[in-house]
Order: structure tokens, then sequence, then C-alpha cells
């Protein structure tokens, strides 16, 4: 399944419960953030690099 399905399935399904109420508001203040600039973000390049190295070193 591609990510682009994945989320459309899980966005048609958002007030159906399957999603819990907590998870929403971590979502909701996730893109307050970013939408003000505030919330830290990297290229996915960077961010499979740096998952990468903390398999390795786990």
């Amino acid at each position: 399944m591609s990510m682009e399905r994945l989320w459309d399935a899980l966005r048609a399904h958002a007030d159906s419960g399957i999603i819990p109420a907590w998870h929403k508001d971590v979502l909701a203040e996730r893109l307050r953030r970013l939408d003000s600039g505030s919330e830290p973000t990297s290229a996915w390049a960077e961010a499979k690099e740096r998952i990468r190295a903390q398999i390795k070193a786990g």
C-alpha cells in the first residue's frame, strides 16, 4: 500500500473512533507547530540516515 493510500484511508476514518482522541490532539499540535515554523523538520534522506544510525548503535 502506498503512503498516499494509507493516509487517505486514515483520513477517511478520522471520525470513526478508530483513531483515539489523544492521537488526534497530538497530530493537531504537530500540524500547528509545522504551520507556525516552530516544529523542526529534516529531509527524508537525512531522517533515514539518522534512523539507520540509531538502529546500528542500538
